[in-house]
């Protein structure tokens, strides 16, 4: 769910329309979402999904119907197969509570943490390709922030005179997007990156030859070692052929979130080998 959301909640809450937020606390065996995914529901609209299907569309029903009834709100099971006719077969447990102003600032935290468990996404250029791409990444668990120099960009971009500054002051495993308007700038960022030796990804946007020409700079420059982290062309490993914007921004997004699940399904065996 995005973080946004809150902001939603918050203006149902202060217009006086009731509103309630669904949270699947836990979830056994296959199910159409993880634990802890959310949604908003209110009398004529809702936001975000638990997974669809007989089990959103019951809960959705029966939160409204909540609502209208003047309830707090209610915590059940839902086994899939058996009651709902699903075919994950799995159980989940769904808690439905109503908003009020005095919820104001815990969904504020969360919206605060939701945003916090992102990974930061640096896209250097906000052009075609830029702005697309931007679009692909915001309804996924990436925060995005985008640089671009130009003053005619100066109201979707953050300006910027010094580009190996800004690598320098990313977080540690960030995502890096380098598609500027110029070919030297577009090398000095990559540099940057890659001496860093700490970023999940770092993509390129270009055709192969650019790439053997990035190559050998970079190889003078004492970067020999580092060649395999770069991505370039982006969203190359997803196979799809067409160059335009939308295309590539579909193919980089889905890079990167593989990129991601597999740093989180890292996370979680070394977590589990260190208890």
């Amino acid at each position: 769910m995005t973080a946004d959301w809150t902001a939603q909640a918050r203006a149902l809450i202060e217009r006086g329309e009731p509103a309630a937020l669904v949270t699947l606390t836990d979830v056994k065996g296959s199910a159409p979402r993880e634990a802890g995914a959310r949604m908003l529901i209110w009398a004529d609209g809702q936001r975000d999904t638990i997974g669809g299907g007989n089990l959103e569309y019951e809960i959705a029903r029966q939160a409204r119907a909540m609502l209208a009834d003047g309830g707090d709100g209610f915590e059940r099971d839902y086994p899939l197969g058996p009651i709902l006719g699903q075919c994950c077969g799995g159980l989940v447990r769904v808690r439905c509570e109503r908003l009020s102003r005095a919820d104001s600032a815990r969904l504020a935290a969360a919206a605060r943490d939701e945003r916090g468990r992102k990974a930061a996404v640096l896209i250097f250029g906000a052009g075609h390709v830029g702005a697309a791409l931007a679009r692909a990444l915001a309804p996924l668990p990436f925060m995005v922030h985008t640089y671009d120099p130009r003053p005619e960009y100066a109201e979707v971009a953050t300006a910027y005179d010094h580009p190996a500054r800004i690598v320098a002051g990313a977080e540690v495993g960030a995502f890096y997007i380098v598609l500027t308007h110029n070919h030297d700038l577009d090398y000095e960022l990559v540099r940057a990156v890659l001496s860093r030796r700490d970023g999940a990804y770092c993509g390129l946007i270009g055709s192969r030859s650019k790439r053997a020409r990035f190559e050998r700079q970079l190889r003078a420059d004492g970067l020999a070692g580092d060649l395999r982290r770069l991505t370039c062309p982006i969203g190359g490993s997803i196979g799809l052929k067409g160059k335009a914007p939308a295309v590539i921004a579909a193919a980089t997004a889905a890079e990167m979130m593989l990129v991601l699940e597999s740093q989180q399904a890292n996370a979680v065996t070394e977590a589990a080998h260190a208890e």
